[in-house]
């Protein structure tokens, strides 16, 4: 694959850059980026793609005899090579009409996106792959993350596709049935009697005394939905 790409920090411009990344393979102690902007701590990092002089009429016309998938784009994705890419068949979600909910909003055309048809019924499947895909890439086996549920999920069937184990660490209050579909994909779930910023700093904790790679989830996401 041709692509190479830099992660530059959201908040201070910081660049992690090719040399930078290949450091991602340490143990977690040993690493620049542990999950966060090295220079601010900051937790979203943007990939910024080193595209200068590829034929995209040609890349346009391969893309459109891909399959029906997020990964068909994979050039535009955040990883090296397209072996490492963990997919469970996500994307290409439906688009369906609403057209008198859309006259009633004033709006001709009003259309709902239903990520309920992906791999895992949540809408974190898209994140799911990426993530879970770049980690693999970079040598992680073990990943630590708090989550209220679909998160947990989304994560805990990628990460059980790719061979790697996660701890998940779920706040009071979480339906019992999102607890037991992660489980049954394989995760180690934690209960913490707390909040949601409770069983965040849980994992934190855990995850430093453990020596295993923190996932912070994403802030935001840009971009378009395929």
């Amino acid at each position: 694959m041709w692509k190479k790409f830099d992660l530059c920090c959201d908040g201070c411009g910081y660049v992690l850059d090719e040399e930078k990344q290949s450091r991602l393979s340490l143990p977690v102690q040993e690493r620049e980026f542990g999950g966060h902007c090295p220079s601010c701590s900051g937790d979203l990092l943007n990939a910024r793609y080193r595209l200068d002089g590829h034929d995209f009429g040609h890349w346009e016309t391969e893309v459109r005899q891909r399959c029906a998938s997020l990964w068909r784009y994979q050039e535009l994705l955040p990883i090296t090579h397209s072996d490492n890419a963990v997919t469970l068949g996500e994307g290409w979600t439906p688009l369906i009409a609403l057209p008198q909910l859309g006259e009633a909003m004033g709006l001709e055309k009003l259309y709902l996106k239903d990520e309920r048809q992906g791999p895992t019924a949540t809408f974190k499947d898209r994140q799911a792959t990426v993530a879970i895909s770049f980690l693999k890439e970079q040598g992680i086996n073990e990943i630590v993350l708090a989550s209220t549920g679909n998160v947990a999920i989304a994560y805990s069937a990628y990460a059980a596709r790719a061979g790697m184990r996660v701890y998940v660490f779920f706040p009071d209050g979480v339906a019992k049935a999102k607890i037991q579909e992660a489980s049954l994909y394989g995760a180690q779930v934690m209960s913490v009697g707390g909040t949601y910023d409770e069983a965040k700093a849980a994992a934190a904790q855990f995850a430093s005394e453990q020596g295993i790679f923190l996932d912070r989830a994403l802030k935001h996401l840009r971009g378009w939905k395929v």
